[in-house]
Formats: C-alpha cells, structure tokens, sequence
C-alpha cells in the first residue's frame, strides 16, 4: 500500500513511502507510545485462528515508538514487534483460541497445568526492550483490556496475567510493574496508588470477579523495595510480558491454579516522552475499553469455551 504524504508525526515521513496498513487507534500514533496490542483493530486486525508459536505480532505502535528513537525512515511491525511463544506440551494443559469477537484466549487447566513453563506468553523483546533499559528514569504507562473466564484456584498469590519486571542477576534484585489475578498490583519503583483494577464503567472490580475489566499501572525510576537504586546490568533484565496464560513467563509457581483470561488489547507509552499524566492517560485507555466493551462495541457479548467443559 503506497501514501502519498503521512503525517501523524509532521516532518518525519517521507513521500511515497510504502507502507503496512496504518491503524488510526489514538493510541497507535500516541507520541511515546512502545506498544499497542489489539487483535481486531479495525485497521490491520490480525489473520484468524491463533498465531503459531515464534510468530511477531503486529505491534501497532511501530510508527510511534519509532519517531521516538528517531529511526522513522525505517520502521516496519518487524523492528518493533514482539514476540508470542506456545511452551504447553499437550492440548489438555492450556486451551488457546481466538473468541467469537476476536479477542486471544488463555484457559490453563486447573488439573493438567501442574508443571512449571507449560503456558503461553507474549515478551517484548528487541528495540523496546534496550529502550526501557536505556532510559531508567522515565515513567511509563502499562494497560490492558479484557475478560476473566475463570477466577484461580485457592488462595495464591498468583496467577499474574502480564508485568514488566527488571532485576540482575548477581542478587536477583526485582522491580515489578503487574496485573495479577485480581488487581493491578506494584512493588519496587512502582508509583503507589497509581493502579487500578476497573469495571468498564470505571467502578472498582472486586477482586474474584468475572467478566471484562481494564486495568492500568505507571512506573517511575527503577530502585528495589529497600530504597537503594540497582539498575538491571543490560537489557536482557528487562522482562516484559504484556500479557501471558497458565504456568509461563513469571508465573511458575501457580501450578494447576491460574486463571482464564481473554486478552483484547494492551498498551505501554512512556509518560516521560509523551508529557502526558498517568491519570489523563488512564481516563483515556478506560474511556476505549467501556466504547468497546459496551452496547456496539466490537468486544460486546464475546463468546468462548465454556470453562466447565475444560477443566
């Protein structure tokens, strides 16, 4: 597809450049936007089905993270995208499907899921992941919009369904950003106070509750929980999972315990770059979930697998 001249970010794209489809989300050409997630955008939405294992996914935001780093001449969803891994070793330990709205899946067995790294997880990688590591003392933006299928088992702590996590290896230091099984949740440098586990509506979710939510969370300077400033030693201590099913990622320790979610979008913008408030930016991102959650929206009355048939 060829454009003429494209200017969300005037002055940095050249004519007659080609190029994907271009999402025209607000949150796709935010200024300091990492990443953008969302399956059925009605631009570029994904093909159907789930992707394959390795698979990169579109990470609408390409354009944006990419003015800025200040490549925009060579940005492409390959530069920027991140990368989806299937580690489940048998069908009966984790469905994954795609909803009849279109939104991704996770549904861990709570009887076969008792081995640790046998899920399912998004990891951002590549560019954006050196971009967190090289600036530690921004403050960034983490949302994500979509449904529990099925509350955990027990009473653990876990399971987490998406976090960005930095630590290093010499004493396993850990700065967490998190969306757990019941809340938007924080250690380490997170801002307190600045995360929340929402209704549509903007009400307070309670914590075991089914059904769709959006849920947000900003970080500032990484330090550890005791005060004392330890950076990660490269980019490869910087683990963010936007998202992720049964027993992966950081979620090991909830065997045969997590919860189903279904996943229908996911963002991160550095609040540093774009200027912009936690609170402005969280009024927004609830604003698009409760448009598409509600009455017209393209997620409303999502079906999928009943959980009872797949325990």
């Amino acid at each position: 597809m060829s454009y003429g001249r494209l200017d969300p970010f005037p002055g940095t794209f050249a004519t007659g450049r080609t190029l994907p489809p271009l999402s025209r989300s607000p949150f796709a050409l935010q200024r300091g936007a990492l990443l953008f997630i969302d399956p059925t955008d009605p631009d570029d939405p994904w093909a159907p089905g789930v992707p394959a294992s390795g698979t990169g996914i579109k990470n609408l935001a390409c354009w944006a993270f990419a003015d800025m780093v200040g490549n925009p001449g060579i940005a492409r969803y390959a530069d920027y995208q991140p990368s989806w891994v299937i580690q489940r070793q048998a069908a009966n330990e984790l469905l994954l499907e795609r909803t009849a709205k279109g939104g991704l899946h996770g549904l861990p067995s709570q009887v076969n899921n008792g081995t640790a790294n046998r899920g399912a997880y998004l990891r951002v990688m590549g560019d954006p992941q050196t971009y967190i590591y090289n600036n530690p003392a921004h403050a960034y933006f983490y949302g994500l919009i979509g449904a529990k299928t099925r509350d955990r088992a027990g009473t653990t702590a876990f399971p987490r369904s998406g976090s960005l996590r930095t630590f290093t290896s010499a004493n396993n230091t850990r700065n967490t950003a998190e969306f757990n099984g019941s809340t938007a949740s924080a250690a380490g440098s997170v801002t307190a106070g600045s995360h929340a586990y929402q209704n549509p509506d903007g009400t307070a979710k309670n914590t075991a509750a089914l059904g769709s939510f959006v849920t947000s969370t900003a970080s500032t300077a990484w330090a550890n929980t005791g005060g004392q400033v330890v950076l990660p030693t490269g980019a490869n201590d910087i683990a963010f999972h936007p998202f992720f099913f049964g027993t992966s990622a950081d979620n090991v320790g909830a065997l045969n315990a997590c919860h189903g979610l279904i996943v229908y979008a996911a963002f991160a913008e550095d609040l540093t770059v774009s200027g912009r408030a936690f609170a402005d930016v969280q009024a927004q991102w609830l604003a698009f979930g409760a448009a598409q959650l509600g009455a017209g929206g393209r997620w409303a009355g999502d079906t999928y697998t009943d959980p009872a048939t797949f325990p």
